[in-house]
């Protein structure tokens, strides 16, 4: 085999359309050929033109063209003689005019959008009567801090990660307090501002990180870690299952909290997604979303970017008999 043949581009075949000119290319009971002969096919093409011109799918421009193209072919009588060369012409141009105007060939541009920005108000809008607090003084971040995570919460962790070590090893003398737990959230919220491939590089010579060694040692924060836990497993509920079981205490106290927050006028509910690419059976994967891989959650946001509340993706849900079943989306604001 030659190798130019097998690994060369593939040569492009023109076939070439014989002339209708050349009456030596027909044969002699060819109708074409008989001056008595009317051809019926341009009555037929035009049908079929208007039928497809007057298509939904055509645009302003392709119409307009049509139109002046079908005007210049040019009407005919069964008397009329028709030579062989205007006859062709015909047909070839009112083909190209049916496939140009025809739905699978046609390609709209789009016209460009541009979007204005106005201050007026829809007048059919109730009027917002809540008022928003003045705060006169910004407080610490640790006061934001038990805002959102109060000491209640850090209590119940405590408790089910003491629990969980325990059952884990029971030779493991494993304790931890409220402390620690707090340092050891300071520390993840320090993580995510400021990355570092490989959570042990914070402690190593080569790129240490202060605010994350001098907090705590290494082996104390991979044990946090490990034993961290939110639920107790012995009290797993078999019938209906919950999916986000483990997690319920830790996501509904913190929903209380955020509902505390006095919410302004101008509000958005949409999803949302908590990137994460490890194994579990809530992850989602959206591909219009600038983190593809994660947790699905609908937030309700205002427009200064607080979240007042939120609710996590577990798959399909009954909706409550006594309301609609419209969307996902509208479902979660009617039940709330």
């Amino acid at each position: 085999m030659d190798p130019k043949i097998f690994y060369g581009k593939k040569e492009h075949v023109t076939v070439l359309v014989p002339d209708l000119d050349s009456e030596e290319d027909f044969d002699s009971d060819d109708s074409l050929l008989d001056e008595t002969y009317k051809p019926t096919l341009l009555d037929y093409v035009e049908e079929d033109l208007l039928e497809s011109s007057s298509g939904e799918e055509s645009n302003a421009d392709n119409q307009g063209n049509n139109n002046e193209e079908r005007n210049n072919l040019g009407s005919w009588n069964e008397d009329d003689e028709i030579p062989l060369r205007q006859l062709r012409d015909k047909i070839l141009r009112v083909s190209a005019v049916s496939v140009q105007g025809g739905v699978k060939n046609m390609k709209i541009k789009k016209a460009p959008l541009k979007w204005q920005s106005s201050n007026k108000e829809p007048s059919d809008l109730p009027t917002w009567k809540a008022q928003l607090p003045s705060q006169t003084s910004v407080e610490t971040p640790l006061h934001y801090f038990y805002k959102l995570v109060d000491k209640e919460l850090l209590e119940y962790i405590v408790e089910q990660t003491n629990l969980y070590a325990a059952q884990k090893d029971i030779g493991l003398n494993f304790c931890m307090d409220s402390k620690e737990l707090e340092q050891f959230i300071g520390v993840c919220f320090y993580m995510s501002l400021i990355t570092v491939p490989g959570t042990r590089r914070y402690w190593s010579s080569a790129c240490r990180v202060s605010q994350v060694a001098d907090v705590m040692p290494l082996r104390r924060w991979e044990q946090i870690k490990k034993f961290l836990h939110f639920a107790d497993n012995s009290t797993l509920p078999v019938e209906p299952p919950d999916r986000l079981f483990k997690i319920r205490k830790l996501v509904e106290s913190i929903r209380k909290n955020l509902r505390l927050i006095p919410m302004e006028q101008h509000l958005s509910v949409d999803e949302q997604i908590i990137p994460f690419k490890g194994r579990s059976s809530l992850k989602q994967y959206n591909p219009k979303k600038p983190k593809k891989w994660g947790y699905k959650i609908f937030c309700l946001a205002g427009a200064s970017g607080i979240v007042y509340d939120f609710e996590f993706y577990c798959g399909a849900t009954n909706q409550p008999e006594n309301l609609p079943d419209i969307s996902a989306s509208s479902n979660i604001v009617i039940r709330h």
